[in-house]
């Protein structure tokens, strides 16, 4: 199936929705389990580690409550602090192209945007994937008002350092995100910081166990959603053989999106501002190496994440840590010793098989175009978007389109499959040693 250059998404409105009338208007519609912020810590961590067992949608609620619920979170500081930068906007009426626009006049025309969507309607600006501001993401890693367990860097929370997954969304009636998964098996977590004028966001989410089903569905219908560019319609959702589970995110609501979860955000209201942000589990990894690379693979979907290299640099990262508490023998330690143990033991099984997949008979007489370092940056497939651990094939005298001037690179699986440069004159490479990396397992 070819991807469409520019999809048509037809007329999206929230005129005349509510939560109950939604809920009443398909069979397998399912409303979203919620728990109050004000609950105890022990019983709130239970209900999100209950959540991530389950796998199932759910939302925490009253956090605009809390005494230390911040007053930063409003249009008026964005403007006076942010207002003069330029940020990419989505005219969701367009053609799936990003332009540019101040917070300034994105604001504005928020602001000026009629109660609902029309038919002839030309533009509905929606501030999507922006920039979180430093004092954002400061506020929900350090306040203490989030729950400890789902904050970026929270225990347990593979995404290097280095990847920003904080993200900050103006959006206004009828602006919205087309079905989607979070990438490479993430969770999800989506706070509704401010909104105004009656300003809230209906989500419909399906569960992670009826990914497959769900994305044969909707490709029955002719869209393939890892393309994230359809915007399902209320009655292919009521129509559909699988749970739908649906909530209505006010002030002060935190949506948690479970792994491999498909859903989709329709803005209903006034302005609503939300942030969100991305954590990876161990879980995550395997999911993603198995289930959704191969998939990326197939719809040229680049993986942001880098997959396999996480899968290295975790294994370091905990090996190291095992060593400190094997070495200390105090009694507090011997709790930690066995968890980490599994995990050190569930990782090497994963980059074994990465392994399998890098290794070629020829590895000691390939060139080696870079030192294997931790923390490197790497670089992708430039036909599917792969990212490349370790093994690749090179043209030096066909440089890539993207005017770095760097060399066509290709994974081994699309070489496989037929592709090559255009002087057909590629190579094997390595960007590091297979037996160093061998040894270091």
């Amino acid at each position: 199936m070819d991807r469409p250059k520019n999809p048509a998404v037809g007329l999206v409105t929230s005129r005349d929705w509510t939560l109950e009338f939604l809920l009443a208007s398909g069979p397998r519609f399912r409303t979203t389990d919620r728990i109050s912020a004000d609950s105890s810590a022990p019983k709130q961590i239970a209900s999100i580690k209950d959540y991530e067992q389950r796998n199932v949608p759910l939302v925490v609620q009253d956090l605009h409550r809390h005494p230390d619920w911040p007053e930063f979170f409003t249009p008026q500081w964005l403007e006076s602090h942010y207002g003069s930068q330029m940020v990419e906007v989505r005219n969701v009426h367009g053609e799936r192209l990003d332009r540019e626009s101040s917070v300034t006049e994105l604001i504005d025309s928020l602001r000026k945007a009629p109660r609902f969507a029309h038919q002839g309607e030309r533009e509905r600006l929606y501030g999507k994937d922006m920039h979180c501001p430093a004092e954002w993401s400061s506020w929900i890693k350090t306040s203490g008002v989030l729950p400890d367990a789902i904050i970026p860097g929270a225990t347990g929370d593979i995404l290097p350092e280095t990847v920003e997954t904080l993200m900050s969304y103006l959006g206004v009636s009828d602006t919205f995100t087309p079905l989607h998964k979070d990438p490479c098996a993430s969770y999800g977590q989506n706070i509704m910081c401010y909104t105004e004028d009656g300003g809230s966001s209906f989500w419909f989410m399906t569960s992670p166990s009826d990914c497959g089903t769900v994305a044969d569905y909707f490709r029955g219908l002719g869209h393939e959603l890892d393309w994230e560019d359809h915007v399902a319609t209320l009655k292919e959702f009521a129509k559909a053989p699988f749970d739908v589970y649906i909530c209505e995110q006010k002030l002060g609501d935190l949506v948690l999106v479970p792994p491999r979860s498909f859903h989709q955000v329709v803005n209903a209201g006034g302005i609503t501002i939300k942030t969100s942000w991305s954590r990876m589990s161990i879980r995550s990894l395997e999911v993603s190496l198995y289930h959704e690379l191969p998939i990326y693979r197939r719809v040229c979907r680049p993986e942001i994440y880098r997959v396999k290299r996480t899968i290295y640099d975790t294994l370091v990262q905990r090996t190291t840590a095992l060593e400190t508490l094997v070495h200390d023998t105090s009694d507090s330690t011997f709790t930690s010793v066995n968890p980490l143990c599994k995990e050190v033991a569930r990782l090497i099984e994963l980059l074994d098989d990465v392994l399998e997949q890098e290794y070629s008979t020829q590895h000691r007489r390939l060139r080696v175009t870079n030192n294997f370092t931790p923390g490197s940056h790497g670089h992708a497939c430039d036909f599917c978007g792969a990212d490349i651990f370790l093994s690749s094939f090179q043209c030096e005298s066909c440089s890539s389109e993207d005017d770095s001037g760097d060399p066509i690179s290709l994974c081994p699986t699309c070489v496989v499959e037929g592709r090559t440069c255009k002087c057909r004159s590629m190579e094997p490479v390595q960007s590091g040693s297979f037996r160093e990396l061998l040894g270091n397992r």
